[in-house]
């Protein structure tokens, strides 16, 4: 797995986020990464806005697949798509964008 400066906002091809790490707005109001709602372990991909509390999560990737772990990542492919891979299962993918023509999702 491939770490990044916390200070990106930006995930780049082939970068990957693995659950713990997150990436953040340029104007530091939102944040991408990894949580557990509430006292759940069930993991989920969100975007927050980063100075509340309690977390205000404004969207959820994979909202009807839960993980059950924290061996996870999110990678971006040259055709645009993100993906949220399990690494413990050999990047089986959970939950994936499905779309097409990006190369870069930014935050802001």
């Amino acid at each position: 797995m491939q770490g990044f400066d916390a200070k990106l906002d930006t995930i780049f091809v082939n970068q990957n986020v693995t659950d713990g790490e997150t990436i953040v707005s340029n104007n530091e109001i939102f944040e991408l990464g990894f949580f557990s709602p509430g006292s759940s372990k069930n993991r989920y991909l969100g975007i927050w806005f980063k100075n509340t509390t309690p977390r205000a999560i404004v969207w959820v990737a994979n909202r009807e697949t839960a993980l059950v772990n924290t061996l996870s990542a999110v990678k971006l492919n040259h055709q645009g798509i993100l993906s949220i891979v399990d690494v413990g299962s050999g990047d089986g993918v959970i939950w994936s964008s499905k779309s097409s023509g990006l190369t870069q999702v930014l935050i802001t």
